[in-house]
């Protein structure tokens, strides 16, 4: 739903390319609203954080039912869901799935595959043109992503350590730890997890794998000039922080560089950490893909929890906003964050795709977006649903505010990302 002319966000069009962006921040309402931090508020100014309440108020439903995305070949009692986004090798396209078994005991037996996908979306067949199976074999690999960076294919996950077996042995094993991971190469059967060299006690060199501990959202995007933009969530004593840094190669990409990454403004009100588990919220990055003038489209999940009798039933929506890397020091700062579809409407019924629980019937995972076509008035949008497997549905353009706002760009908003070759060759 765009801001009619009588609300307090609108902004006339032909206003826009005459003020700063730091106003049209302002006016817009998008992701908060937003003052300049070296200012007081006046007495008796709100400044209001966006919520789930507010994205919902201006939520707009998708424009088609979704469709389950057939995965071809899958062993049965197995199912796929939470995708990378689609990219393509050799003008095909493909995607990157979490498989594990259907049953709800059967959480922890993920692994991960890459897959060859139809033209429409609907359809996927194997792949076996990469060597990501053996880098995570006998891990509990979960949540692929995918990006083509500075000539390379970079693919993250995260890597699940479960606890001691309970004793009722009926019921699932807990996790007791995560991280994520990374592997980088020029091909994709060559990849190698992301490593770096450091120092031990004794002043001895050693290459060790880049591991974060209690974090998800680990995501790599090529920006201009050869710089990569780096989005993470952390976990860390129980609190949650969507982050994003930039480095200028690959050499700087480090643990120390991942841990030091500030987190991104704007969200604030998406992203509350609360002893009371029904005031909990949170969000976490599931794709980013670099737009013609350096800024970034992000697909993320915003979570929170529901007192509705099921025990830790929860509520995923798919949100995007637009991520505008700080200078210098400077936060990375989310314009016109919005909800982009939530579970219900996708209209898929739980006899077609059953639960994989009973906590999860409204759980949306956004895996990654397509523009329908070029002018971009749709987006194809490919989630995990119910944690029990893939769709795709047609959604109002993500990228509408941001087109509006650089109308130079409208007609070709991914000059950097989408016109790079994503082969299997060197």
């Amino acid at each position: 739903m765009s801001v009619s002319q009588t609300e307090p966000g609108y902004v006339d069009p032909a206003e826009r390319g005459q003020i700063l962006d730091e106003e049209y921040l302002k006016k817009l309402g998008g992701t908060a609203m937003l003052i300049d931090s070296s200012k007081q508020p006046e007495d008796g100014f709100d400044v209001q954080a966006e919520t789930i309440e507010t994205l919902l108020e201006r939520y707009e439903k998708p424009t088609s039912d979704g469709w389950l995305v057939r995965f071809h070949e899958l062993p049965e009692g197995v199912t796929a869901y939470n995708a990378s986004q689609a990219f393509d090798v050799d003008g095909i396209p493909h995607m990157l799935v979490r498989e594990e078994g259907q049953r709800a005991d059967e959480e922890f037996t993920s692994g991960l595959s890459i897959w060859r996908l139809s033209e429409d979306g609907k359809d996927c067949w194997p792949a076996a043109i990469s060597n990501l199976s053996e880098l995570t074999e006998g891990k509990i690999a979960q949540d692929p992503s995918y990006s083509y960076v500075n000539g390379k294919h970079v693919v993250t996950w995260v890597e699940v350590e479960l606890d001691d077996p309970p004793d009722d042995p009926t019921q699932p094993r807990a996790f007791k730890s995560f991280k994520s991971v990374a592997a980088t190469g020029e091909r994709l059967d060559k990849l190698e997890r992301l490593a770096e060299t450091v120092s031990d006690d004794n002043g001895q060199e050693q290459v060790r794998n880049i591991e974060l501990p209690d974090t998800k959202g680990l995501r790599f995007v090529g920006l201009s000039g050869g710089r990569i933009g780096v989005s993470t969530r952390t976990t860390t004593n129980g609190e949650y922080k969507m982050c994003f840094a930039v480095a200028n190669s690959w050499r700087d990409i480090t643990t120390d560089f991942l841990a030091s990454a500030k987190e991104i403004k704007g969200l604030e009100g998406l992203v509350v950490n609360n002893v009371d588990t029904y005031q909990k919220r949170w969000t976490g990055p599931n794709d980013m893909e670099a737009l013609a003038n350096d800024d970034i489209s992000l697909v993320m999940h915003a979570g929170m929890f529901v007192d509705n009798g099921i025990p830790d039933y929860r509520v995923y929506d798919a949100v995007h906003c637009i991520l505008v890397p700080g200078e210098g020091d400077e936060p990375t700062q989310a314009m016109w964050p919005k909800i982009i579809a939530r579970a219900n409407d996708f209209n898929i019924p739980e006899t077609v795709l059953p639960s994989k629980r009973p906590d999860v019937p409204e759980v949306t995972y956004p895996s990654g977006h397509r523009p329908a076509v070029k002018k971009g008035d749709e987006t194809i949008l490919w989630a995990g649903l119910r944690d029990a497997g893939e769709v795709g549905q047609m959604v109002p353009d993500v990228l509408k505010e941001w087109r509006e706002a650089h109308p130079e760009f409208a007609d070709n908003p991914f000059p950097q990302s989408v016109d790079q070759p994503h082969t299997m060759a060197a």
